[in-house]
């Protein structure tokens, strides 16, 4: 198999480029809604979620690698001893949205251009994103020992992924209507 490397260098820079914009939206979501947190990794309105089933659904698996490194730079590092830790935190943050897209596109056709998705679809993909982000997240840090097993905190990650999803997916939604309009007039 021959892989050019102009191919490398756009996924390359495909997965660095999600990383910095996962880094950039994490940090201002921390910043508008540092108030509306359950915990550090739990929280009750996470715009970024939408962002990661975005970047699935356009780039695939370099949308998910980007989103695991740029979990990783969004992690506090406090200790060595947190590595493996925070390299399944990273991963976790990648596979969720991998699994939710890929369990959709079992139930509906998903173009890598978007086109044909409709409410429905959007609907669909936020919900099993941030059911599947809140399963696999609650699981590891039960299964590492960072939290108890706890109806609160896995509600507290869903709730969060759908609001912050529908927030940001509505945003999107009002800004193509108003453009549309303001095409249609000029």
């Amino acid at each position: 198999m021959n892989i050019s490397g102009e191919r490398v260098l756009r996924g390359v820079v495909a997965i660095c480029g999600v990383a910095l914009l996962w880094f950039a939206v994490f940090n201002v979501n921390m910043w508008l809604f540092s108030h509306a947190s359950f915990s550090e990794r739990a929280h009750w309105i996470f715009l970024p979620a939408a962002f990661r089933i975005i970047a699935v659904l356009i780039l695939g698996m370099r949308g998910g690698l980007g989103l695991m490194l740029g979990a990783y730079l969004t992690l506090p590092h406090a200790s060595p001893n947190d590595f493996n830790y925070e390299i399944l935190l990273s991963i976790s943050s990648g596979a969720a949205p991998l699994i939710a897209v890929l369990f959709c596109k079992q139930l509906f056709t998903i173009n890598h251009d978007l086109n044909g998705l409709n409410g429905w679809h959007v609907v669909a993909l936020s919900v099993s994103g941030a059911a599947a982000n809140s399963a696999v997240l609650n699981a590891l840090m039960w299964g590492i020992g960072k939290q108890q097993a706890d109806i609160e905190a896995i509600t507290a990650i869903f709730v969060g992924d759908v609001l912050g999803a529908a927030i940001v997916l509505a945003a999107i939604v009002l800004a193509m209507t108003v453009a549309a309009r303001l095409m249609r007039r000029a």
